[in-house]
């Protein structure tokens, strides 16, 4: 019979081979092959996602769904539980399919739907604790409460207690959600207080069952001697549980035998008598029978192969992922997928698809798919070359002819949201289902393609790489950037859930002040804690947090509703847990934050960015008030020392400067010098306590003002040393410009040495984009050059990089630190160089101390050294390098730019 007049059924669900759904779908099979139907499966590895890049991948694979080509759709819903993912099928099918649709083990708006018995299985289990074991006290842990599944079993239960003549107590029912975590929190709340224990718990499945054993085991009781538990649904895990649950398996076999019978009757309007189930009950040990269903058993194989003779997927031998990551050609690439058929052979025919751009093209597949492997039992395996289809085709093979029906399962292959393509194999008219072997291998292929891809970009682009330049170096949250990249994604999760997105941004109020102190250190960890409690908080797929710069993040949140109600309460949530996170610690101080909210329905990536700035703007107004109040406080008795000992440092221009050389590493000379503030007075004062009090009386521009007059001060002082084209590196605060009288001193200077001076600029303090246009257009009339400081921590990140463009980029010491000792920071800083050179910036490393991490740094490709090793900062300008120093940069730099060998 040819194919082409045989009719064929869609099924769309998630984790085929996990046991119910397996079961379902191979009674399913027998069923539509015996009324001649072919079957096309479009399935997603796992039920739900843990992150919104992975909820995209996972449910491209309901993109590909052609549904004019099929005769039926059924749709297994309660397996597919990424958020949104059943509405946007059924609205798509609402609009696109006019053929008969089933819906599985859960309602629909406009189909109808088919549901496993929940009822006897649970009413069984319950009367057996009561007909066997004479119980009468039996509580009773549910689903969530508006789950159908939950309210059936709930059911159930209500009405085993009554046939037997036994009340029902409310009190003794409780609501969880069908996981671990459920059982053990019951497990809590009934051995927290001096109530008496039920006889017994029945769960509403085996997994709140097996939490509610363990807590209840922990706690020092015996289970079933001090308290019965029996679950619902007899998984695997129940059965082999230390005491094996007693339990009621769901018939999910007749589920499929049944649903397939119903969508026969939908499409040619007869029907067949329904298929009765088989009531299976596992007889276990925690009702307190003697494990009746669970004695000795051994499992034979079907074939005297093993995983190690065969070479399976989970062999020792298997080196698949070493293989593949050995790739950097796609031929390369594909035959090595090729070759690794052989860990999945048993199908009847097996084809790999991909897209033409594997992922870089938007979102899902291209409209032209290109068939790049194609196997078939026979031994007819062909590598693929230009060989191209229609993605409305699905696969070709599809409409070829043949004897017998056929099931055919589609899976995606992808990488977070990148969909490189799908793969589909068949095993004929057999009541077969993937793997745990299939899976992986899938998994595998995918790791490979994206690895070649990456592999690909490395050599073929001068970019810094993704993972360096979009993520923060030392919260590991991304950077703005990083924000930018995956606004889309958030875009899409928004419009498919709620509706609404909330923004908190957050930084700490007294960082300055840890700082000051506590020491740099300190004020890093303070950052990385806010920022791991916020990660904290808003952990779930709906969400992302990004470090903006220094102590300043943001959240942002899927929301329900357009007003801030919810993202005020996860900002309650927050400060409570950084409360509770530091009484834990050992730090001698306390962290709390400044804050602003916005709520909004952004329609595109660019309103995002609004809406994080609004809520940026909401919090920076918060700041001004509290620093505005902060003027008003009392200070303490060591704070006002403090204060009038900078306020004297300040009016009597008590600041002093030392000279740090920067060593060029090509001619081995010193290119210029870094002016380092001190202040004259004892006790030492730190510059970062300088700043902080002169914030506080609002005199950092006395501080700027001062520094830039004191430096031109010196440099005159020092015109002979200077006279050969050396610079002086200035730190500068953003936001404290010199006003033109000021600026005119700094001009006239440079009138007669022109590019002199560069100025850095720090994380301190922020710089709104009208004020860094205006500091762009002064420098470049003035011939100033620019630097970006600390480049890898706080403001400095890749946003203002990429904003400032400036001439200098100096690679923050917490990079170069034991740099030889760490790949990462070695990927990452070679990252940053090669990206300041594609853009005409040289590479400052600053805080090298010792031999290994100059070698690192001159070998990463680094232009200037700054450091101990090559000099301390000292009040007088140093003309040269020490020999020491000097020849360690020659010999690295003759090794990195002549190629010699050591």
């Amino acid at each position: 019979m040819s194919n082409m007049c045989r009719k064929r059924i869609a099924v769309l669900l998630g984790q085929p081979e996990e046991y119910y759904h397996e079961r379902f779908l191979k009674g399913f099979l027998k069923e539509a092959f015996a009324r001649d139907y072919d079957v096309c499966m479009f399935a997603m590895y796992i039920k739900y996602q843990n992150s919104p890049a992975r909820c995209i991948g996972e449910t491209s694979i309901f993109g590909l769904v052609s549904y004019d080509k099929f005769d039926a759709v059924v749709v297994m819903a309660d397996t597919i539980q990424t958020e949104g993912a059943v509405d946007r099928i059924e609205q798509d099918l609402r609009a696109n399919y006019t053929g008969p649709v089933l819906f599985v083990d859960k309602e629909s708006k406009y189909y109808p739907s088919i549901h496993i018995d929940n009822y006897a299985p649970e009413k069984a289990v319950i009367s057996h604790l009561i007909e066997k074991h004479g119980m009468r006290d039996i509580a009773f842990l549910a689903g969530k409460s508006w789950h159908p599944h939950s309210i059936q079993r709930v059911n159930a239960y209500k009405d085993a207690l009554r046939e037997h003549g036994i009340e029902v107590n409310e009190d003794r029912i409780f609501f969880g959600d069908f996981w671990y975590t459920s059982g053990e929190s019951l497990a809590d709340s009934l051995t927290s207080g001096d109530g008496k224990l039920p006889e017994a718990v029945a769960c509403a499945n085996d997994y709140m069952a097996l939490g509610l054993a363990k807590r209840l085991v922990e706690k020092g009781l015996s289970i079933p001697e001090d308290i019965a538990v029996v679950g619902c649904d007899c998984n695997q895990e129940g059965r082999h549980a230390p005491v094996p649950l007693t339990s009621t398996a769901l018939d999910s076999y007749n589920l499929g035998q049944n649903a397939a019978l119903r969508v026969h009757e939908l499409i040619t309007g007869k029907t067949d008598p329904k298929i009765e189930s088989d009531m299976d009950m596992f007889i276990g040990g925690s009702c307190g029978c003697d494990c009746d269903s669970a004695k000795p058993r051994y499992y034979t194989r079907d074939s005297w192969d093993t995983d190690l003779s065969l070479r399976s997927m989970f062999s020792p031998l298997n080196q698949m992922d070493e293989d593949l990551l050995a790739q950097s050609s796609f031929t390369g690439l594909i035959s090595t997928i090729f070759v690794s058929l052989n860990y999945i052979r048993g199908y009847e025919s097996f084809s790999l698809c991909l897209n033409p751009k594997l992922g870089e093209a938007g979102e899902g597949f291209e409209d032209r798919i290109m068939q790049v492997i194609r196997s078939g039992s026979d031994g007819n395996d062909k590598i693929l070359a230009d060989t191209y289809f229609d993605k409305k085709m699905m696969l070709p093979e599809l409409y070829e002819k043949r004897e017998k029906p056929a099931a055919f399962c589609f899976m995606p292959l992808y990488y977070q949201e990148s969909t490189f393509g799908y793969a589909v194999v068949s095993y004929g008219d057999k009541e077969k289902i993937i793997t745990q072997e299939y899976r992986a291998w899938l998994r595998s292929v995918s790791r490979g393609i994206e690895c070649y891809k990456r592999s690909d970009e490395l050599i073929g682009s001068n970019k810094i790489a993704k993972t360096g330049i979009t993520t923060d170096s030392l919260t590991g949250l991304p950077n703005y950037l990083g924000f930018l990249e995956r606004a889309e994604t958030l875009l899409h999760l928004m419009k498919n859930n709620g509706g609404y997105m909330g923004a908190l941004a957050v930084d700490i109020k007294n960082l300055a002040s840890i700082n000051g102190n506590y020491g740099r250190k300190e004020g890093d960890n303070a950052i990385f804690t806010m920022a791991s409690v916020l990660e904290n908080v808003f952990s779930s797929r709906n969400c992302m947090c990004f470090r903006v710069g220094n102590d300043e993040m943001v959240a942002l949140r899927i929301t329900r509703s357009p007003d801030d109600s919810e993202m005020l309460a996860e900002k309650d949530k927050l400060m409570r847990m950084i409360r509770e996170r530091m009484s834990d610690s050992e730090a001698p101080y306390d962290i709390d934050l400044f804050y602003g909210i916005q709520s909004g329905s952004p329609k595109t990536s660019e309103e995002i960015e609004r809406l994080v700035n609004l809520a940026i703007s909401k919090k920076n107004t918060d700041k001004a008030n509290d620093m505005k109040l902060l003027g008003k406080r009392e200070l303490s008795g060591e704070e006002m020392k403090e204060a009038r000992l900078v306020s004297e440092i300040l009016d009597d221009n008590k600041l002093y400067y030392q000279f740090q050389p920067i060593i060029d590493v090509r001619t081995v000379k010193i290119y210029g010098y870094e002016a380092l503030m001190r202040a004259d007075v004892t006790p030492y004062m730190s510059p970062m306590s300088i700043l902080r009090y002169a914030e506080y009386y609002d005199r950092l521009y006395d501080v700027e003002k001062a520094t830039f007059h004191n430096v031109i001060s010196e440099m005159k002082k020092n015109i002979s040393k200077l006279s050969d084209g050396k610079k002086i590196f200035i730190n500068s605060i953003p936001g404290c410009m010199l006003e033109e009288e000021d600026i005119r001193v700094l001009d006239e200077y440079l009138e007669d040495h022109p590019e002199s001076i560069v100025v850095e600029l720090t994380e301190h303090s922020e710089i709104s984009d009208e004020a860094l246009d205006k500091l762009k257009e002064i420098c470049e009339k003035m011939g100033i050059k620019t630097a970006v400081d600390d480049y890898g921590t706080g403001y400095s990140n890749v946003s203002n990089l990429l904003r400032y463009q400036p001439d200098y980029v100096k690679i923050d010491r917490s990079l170069i630190a034991m740099i030889e000792d760490s790949p990462q920071k070695q990927h990452f800083v070679k990252d940053i160089i090669d990206f300041a050179h594609d853009n005409d910036i040289l590479a400052l490393a600053e805080g090298v101390e010792t031999e290994d991490e100059l070698m690192t740094v001159i070998m990463l490709g680094a232009d200037l050294i700054q450091g101990y090793f090559t000099a301390k900062p000292e009040k007088e300008m140093l003309q040269s390098v020490g020999h020491r120093a000097a020849d360690a940069i020659r010999m690295y730099a003759a090794i990195k730019y002549q190629e010699i060998s050591i």
